[in-house]
């Protein structure tokens, strides 16, 4: 059934009413709509609309026209709307939220340099205000970010013409924080740190720039030992934001770097119960892959550090105790090596007495006595290691 689009605004009112799963499931079903007939969304987002269902369907709405076209052009379009409709006073939050967000579910496909360079001169001459090259920088710069190209994302902060576009906004906390992404990754750590003071502690910081920030710091080219500064800024993050599953996700693994695995697989659990049901399918899909994969690495390191140290047993068995036997096994190995030697070197001098002189044979004598004392030492020794388990303790008879 189509849905109606001579008012969608009271299809919106009437979404709001209901369930967030079943606002979302409306404003998908008008996006769509939207789309199949070629219409622009002509309703307003009030500074409070944001999350409310005119927001959600706008959203919605230029999140197919990025997927269907992904370009510096369709963000342009994207910028040019959220110029004209969006309350003044939410403007920016939905700029950094839309273009960073489009960027991350289209990031396998990059405006080429002469593309890029063709689209700006569109923008300088067209765009009324720097937001619209702004919005479509950070879009790009976004794309960059998510596939970890650290030096092309400096050449476009830096030098490209889409950058000397919105110089108006190149001070802006959340492109300060990109600047300390790319620095963390080139392993620039004296700028990255630098980067990330200024970013972190702006007045102005968004919840973009944080992401940005521990993004950076987690994907460092240095990351373990920035192990402590990740679980620093993300605890930071999570008491700013504490619904936030991405901002736990970074606690979860600075934990994991400092290796506090039980702390992190709680933490990493409770982003998996934060992450919203609802919303676009597609970002919850891609950010509930990330969480998984890293709830495998704490898994996996909690199960290795626990294996090492023998403190707690695999579905396989024991593997310290397994260990631990190995280890009993190579130092008897070693002890019947030295008696074998010293039993075969004295024998050959016995076995030659009549041919040498009385300190060789003396020699021989004593080379046979110290292999007894080895092959007895070797009883003792073994059977009180095979009697002590891996902790250290004997075991009771």
């Amino acid at each position: 059934m189509a849905m109606p689009l001579d008012d969608p605004t009271e299809v919106l009112l009437a979404a709001d009413r209901l369930p967030p799963t079943a606002r979302d499931r409306e404003c998908e079903r008008l996006a769509q709509a939207l789309i199949d007939s070629g219409t622009v969304p002509a309703w307003e987002v009030p500074a409070d609309g944001v999350d409310r269902a005119v927001g959600i369907c706008a959203d919605m709405y230029w999140r197919r026209r990025h997927l269907a076209v992904p370009s510096v052009t369709t963000a342009r379009d994207c910028a040019e709307w959220v110029w004209r409709q969006v309350h003044p006073a939410a403007r920016e939050a939905v700029c950094e939220r839309w273009a960073l967000g489009y960027a991350f579910i289209t990031r396998n496909t990059v405006d080429s340099a002469s593309d890029l360079a063709s689209a700006t001169a569109t923008l300088v001459i067209d765009a009324g205000t720097p937001f619209v090259p702004y919005f479509c920088l950070l879009y790009h710069s976004g794309k960059l970010r998510t596939n970890f190209a650290p030096h092309e994302l400096l050449l476009v902060l830096d030098q490209s013409p889409l950058a000397v576009a919105a110089a108006a906004y190149t001070t802006a906390p959340v492109i300060t924080a990109l600047r300390a992404f790319a620095a963390f990754l080139t392993g620039d750590d004296a700028a990255a740190l630098g980067h990330l003071d200024t970013a972190w502690d702006h007045p102005e910081r968004t919840r973009a720039t944080i992401d940005i920030c521990l993004h950076g710091i987690w994907a460092a080219r240095s990351g373990l030992r920035h192990g402590p500064l990740l679980r620093d800024r993300a605890v930071q993050a999570v008491a700013a934001y504490p619904r936030d599953a991405v901002f736990h996700a970074r606690l979860a693994a600075g934990l994991r770097l400092v290796g506090a695995h039980e702390a992190a697989l709680d933490t990493i659990d409770q982003a998996l119960r934060l992450l919203p049901a609802h919303g676009a399918r597609s970002s919850h899909n891609l950010l509930q892959d990330q969480l998984l994969r890293e709830r495998e690495l704490i898994v996996a390191g909690h199960t290795l550090t626990a294996s090492i140290s023998g403190q707690q047993p695999s579905p396989d068995g024991e593997p310290a105790g397994l260990i631990h036997r190995y280890q009993v096994f190579l130092a008897v190995t070693v002890i019947v090596g030295i008696a074998a030697v010293c039993t075969a070197g004295g024998g050959a001098l016995l076995l030659t007495a009549g041919e040498l002189s009385l300190p060789k044979r003396m020699a021989g004598a004593f080379m046979l006595m110290l292999s007894a004392g080895v092959i007895v030492s070797l009883l003792l020794v073994g059977n009180r290691m095979l009697r002590t388990d891996h902790k250290g303790e004997p075991e009771d008879d």
